[in-house]
């Protein structure tokens, strides 16, 4: 959500994640799991890019039937480290 909505920096994600999940779990586990979860996300992207790059007038969706629309090339890396 915050991600898609906000437009958080991974590093705001993951400190908003440690402190929600404090006592929980520890730090590297939760930076683990983000991190699997980005790779997932941006890696399952081809099955969103099956129409032309373009701009988006709807709020956000995961829809891939029109709501959320990310470049065909959009690369998990950054979300990764």
């Amino acid at each position: 959500y915050h991600i898609l909505v906000s437009g958080f920096a991974p590093d705001k994600i993951l400190r908003l994640a440690n402190i929600a999940f404090a006592g929980a779990y520890e730090p590297e586990v939760i930076s683990k799991w983000l991190s699997i979860c980005c790779r997932r996300f941006f890696s399952s992207q081809f099955k969103r890019s099956c129409c032309p790059d373009g701009p988006s007038g709807t709020g956000v969706s995961m829809s891939p039937r029109g709501g959320l629309v990310m470049p065909s090339d959009a690369s998990g890396v950054l979300w990764q480290s």
